[in-house]
C-alpha cells in the first residue's frame, strides 16, 4: 500500500515539474552524442560515469525526443523504494517515512538526475549485504551499478568491494574459489570505470 501511494503521488507531481537546465543538458548530450563518445569522451568532459546518459539515450530512442525524462527517475526510484519496502527488515514507521521524505519523493524522484541510480544500487546492497557471501553475483553487480551510477559513489563501491574480498579470504578461505569469478568481474569493472573517467588521450 505504501509503495502504491508513493507511485501515485509521484505520477501526480511529474506533470507540474519543469525540467531544470542540468536535466535538459544531460538529455541533449545523450541524444546528440554517439555511443562510443558517450562511453569515452563524455565521462571525461562531464565528470560523470556514462550509465545515466546511456539510459537517457535508450529512453529517447524508445519513447521519442519529447518524452518527459522525469518518468525515468520516477521508474528507477519506484524500483528502489519497492526493494527497500519489500526486501529490507526495517521498522514499519521507517517504511512509511522514508519514501515520503524529500530525497526519495522529490529530489531524485521528480528531478531527473543520475543519483536516482545510486539510490537503486544502495537499496539493492542494503537487501543483499547480510547474505553477500551467499548471493555473490548479485552483490558484485550491485557494487558495479553503484560505481557506474555516479562517480561520487565509485570510491565507496571500491571500498566495499575490497572489504568483501578481505572478509572472504579471512572467514571463507576454504571456499574462496567460489569468489574468483565475481571478484574478477569487480576488478575488471573497476578498471573499466577508471578507463571511462581518467583523461587518457583526451583531445581538445
Amino acid at each position: 500500500m505504501v509503495w502504491i501511494l508513493f507511485v501515485v503521488i509521484s505520477v501526480m507531481i511529474v506533470p507540474y515539474h519543469e525540467p531544470w537546465a542540468d536535466e535538459i543538458q544531460a538529455l541533449l548530450i545523450a541524444q546528440e552524442t554517439g555511443f562510443y563518445d558517450l562511453m569515452t569522451q563524455i565521462p571525461r568532459q562531464e565528470g560523470h560515469t556514462p550509465l545515466w546518459y546511456l539510459l537517457l539515450k535508450l529512453s529517447a530512442a524508445v519513447f521519442g525526443e519529447s518524452f518527459n525524462i522525469a518518468y525515468i527517475s520516477l521508474f528507477v526510484m519506484s524500483a528502489a523504494v519497492g526493494i527497500l519496502l519489500f526486501g529490507c527488515k526495517i521498522p514499519p514507521a521507517y517504511k512509511f517515512l522514508l519514501p515520503f521524505g524529500h530525497y526519495f519523493l522529490y529530489q531524485y524522484n521528480i528531478i531527473a538526475r543520475n543519483y536516482c541510480l545510486s539510490y537503486l544500487a544502495l537499496a539493492m546492497l542494503a537487501v543483499l549485504y547480510e547474505k553477500r557471501h551467499i548471493h555473490r553475483w548479485p552483490y558484485a553487480v550491485s557494487l558495479f551499478l553503484l560505481a557506474e551510477a555516479s562517480l561520487i559513489f565509485a570510491l565507496p563501491a571500491a571500498a566495499l568491494g575490497l572489504f568483501w574480498i578481505v572478509e572472504a579470504y579471512k572467514h571463507h578461505r576454504g571456499s574462496v574459489k567460489n569468489y574468483y569469478l565475481p571478484f574478477g568481474f569487480l576488478c575488471i569493472a573497476g578498471l573499466f570505470t577508471l578507463w571511462q573517467i581518467l583523461p587518457f588521450n583526451t583531445t581538445l
